[in-house]
């Protein structure tokens, strides 16, 4: 019996929409931690992590594009929730880590979208 060859799936397209560019050495949502700053930025650190997040963002495939809600989710859930525990930033995404990550999640939390033709729009 011939052995059959695993098929591989390649990254997707990425397009970030509203996202703000932030010209700063370290991130929005990081605080100054000395005495006098952490009450200074405390209270504009939530704001300014959310200023930063992408509303948006399109996976360019080619059965449909997928436009992720992404300001929706960091409103509802963890950065580690998607992201790990590393720092928030943009990862490879593939079709099976998609459909692990957030079909899986949409099943577990009884909402969202799980069918095909409710993610993918041609």
């Amino acid at each position: 019996m011939a052995e059959e060859t695993p098929k591989t799936v390649t990254s997707v397209a990425v397009e970030v929409v509203e996202a703000s560019a932030d010209t700063t050495d370290k991130e929005p949502w990081q605080t100054d931690t000395t005495a006098a700053g952490t009450n200074a930025t405390a209270a504009t650190t939530e704001t300014a992590r959310n200023a930063a997040i992408p509303q948006e963002i399109i996976l360019k495939v080619s059965n449909g594009n997928i436009t992720f809600l992404h300001g929706k989710h960091a409103d509802a859930y963890a950065c580690k929730t998607c992201h790990g525990d590393s720092t928030p930033a943009a990862f490879g995404i593939t079709k099976d880590i998609a459909h692990k990550l957030c079909k899986d999640c949409h099943k577990t939390a009884g909402s969202g979208p799980t069918a095909c033709k409710d993610c993918h729009k041609k």
